[in-house]
């Protein structure tokens, strides 16, 4: 899985050939990092609204701006230019 973020605060999830499975915009402002989990279960992404989030890929539905509520939110005033998922922390609780 390829994960490209824009400008305008919105992932774009691709397959191996390049073809769009769905889009979402969890951010306001330019994405700077994206950091995904070894199963590409989970994406994480900085973003210079202060936002980090991370999501997981599969419940995220397409061309819709994603509620903060539906995945986890940290908010840093400032900006934030890096962000990474280890690999031993990817799973689910249920």
């Amino acid at each position: 899985m390829q994960v490209l973020g824009t400008h305008a605060g919105i992932i774009h999830l691709l397959d191996s050939t390049g073809e769009r499975i769905k889009s979402y915009k969890p951010h306001y402002a330019s994405i700077v990092d994206i950091s995904l989990d070894t199963n590409a279960e989970f994406v994480a992404t900085a973003s210079l609204d202060g936002w980090h989030i991370i999501s997981a890929s599969r419940t995220c539905t397409n061309d819709v701006e994603l509620p903060r509520t539906s995945c986890r939110t940290f908010y840093k005033h400032g900006r934030i230019i890096h962000i990474q998922l280890e690999a031993s922390n990817a799973h689910r609780r249920s």
